[in-house]
């Protein structure tokens, strides 16, 4: 049995945290798990409720800051030096440095990094994108494996020498097979009318997803019509901006705002199309979900959503261009017919290669 300290940033709900979630609960029948986080999110929560030990790092947050950032080190040595694990994971970037550079510290012989996503590759400055490149090479030569959720991000791995080939991997997120769960009735909670079209996002309310971006594409798809209605599930911190954004447009009868929920496929059940823009990714965990259920999805090409998304085939990937993405949701609103064909081929691709069970295997092989 091996003894394996999983650690992240924040423990907030998102991508990177269900993955964590799924390796924690799949794993530690076989293994030791130990999680050290960002203190009181669903992460923690659920976590306990399993029995896991969890290590809330109360100073870790995103955002670079030199006083905080020492401190997590420094209680992150103490938790390597106390629990002695096996294999040190760290996910996403801040805890991805830190933990690294900890775990090599108090010589930890296994040492994975599991890229959600390259966002620090998004920065538009040159030089500030040039010190974190250098930044994960120094630290590709204490990793043990780069594990990548898309192969995208894996191809730009090598192509900017993080590490050696042999050092990086792909393994696809993967999800439980949530169509199988009995759903609440969305359209009667909110009242909308059966014969309306929903359209759906699920995403952390912050920059990175693009949400002012949706409001304004909502908008003026419901000037022409008056049949649409849109969900977006998620918190984060626009939630407020956005919330005044689409009061300013007059939607807010039919943009629908629920905030932080556990109980996703209960929305994906009435959704009709899902829509997802970002200005980067790694494997949305959101898009496999509503692949499950057979929903035909719309979303930015960034990351390894063309790897999710067949173009034509169970769904449309688009640039960030807001005539694009209307002209792409008007198709899929205007044919009932192409919408069905692009779920169920969605639900195939999900059923072919995004199992929750290949994922675990993956891991397993790994940690061994």
């Amino acid at each position: 049995m091996k003894k394996i300290l999983q650690c992240i940033t924040l423990s907030e709900a998102g991508g990177a945290q269900q993955v964590v979630k799924h390796l924690c609960e799949g794993l530690y029948k076989e293994n030791k798990i130990i999680l050290a986080t960002s203190p009181n999110g669903e992460l923690v929560k659920s976590m306990r409720n399993l029995g896991i030990k969890v290590y809330p790092l109360c100073n870790m947050k995103r955002n670079i800051s030199p006083v905080d950032d020492f401190k997590t080190f420094i209680q992150l040595i103490h938790i390597i030096r106390y629990e002695k694990p096996d294999i040190v994971h760290c996910h996403s970037w801040k805890a991805g440095v830190l933990g690294r550079i900890a775990a090599f510290f108090c010589g930890v012989e296994k040492i994975y990094f599991t890229v959600h996503g390259w966002s620090i590759f998004s920065k538009p400055n040159k030089i500030l994108r040039a010190m974190f490149i250098c930044i994960e090479k120094i630290l590709g030569l204490i990793t043990t494996k780069l594990i990548f959720v898309c192969d995208k991000d894996r191809q730009l791995g090598i192509s900017l020498n993080i590490a050696p080939k042999e050092k990086l991997c792909t393994i696809y997120n993967g999800i439980n097979d949530i169509k199988k769960i009995k759903s609440k009735r969305i359209r009667e909670i909110y009242k909308i009318p059966e014969d309306a079209i929903i359209l759906c996002s699920v995403a952390r309310m912050a920059l990175q997803k693009r949400c002012f971006e949706t409001v304004s594409i909502m908008a003026e798809i419901m000037k022409k019509r008056k049949d649409i209605y849109f969900i977006f599930v998620g918190d984060g911190p626009l939630f407020k901006q956005v919330k005044n954004t689409i009061e300013q447009y007059g939607i807010e009868q039919r943009f629908i705002l629920t905030g932080s929920q556990n109980n996703v496929p209960d929305y994906l059940y009435s959704t009709d199309i899902f829509l997802l823009l970002s200005n980067y990714e790694g494997l949305p965990i959101s898009l496999l979900e509503a692949m499950c259920m057979g929903i035909p999805l719309v979303a930015s090409n960034v990351g390894g959503v063309c790897e999710l998304i067949e173009e034509s085939s169970n769904g449309f990937l688009v640039s960030n261009d807001e005539k694009e993405i209307i002209y792409k949701l008007n198709i899929l609103i205007e044919d009932d017919k192409k919408r069905e064909e692009f779920g169920k081929r969605g639900r195939a691709i999900f059923e072919y290669k995004f199992k929750l069970e290949n994922m675990l295997k993956k891991h397993q092989e790994l940690y061994k």
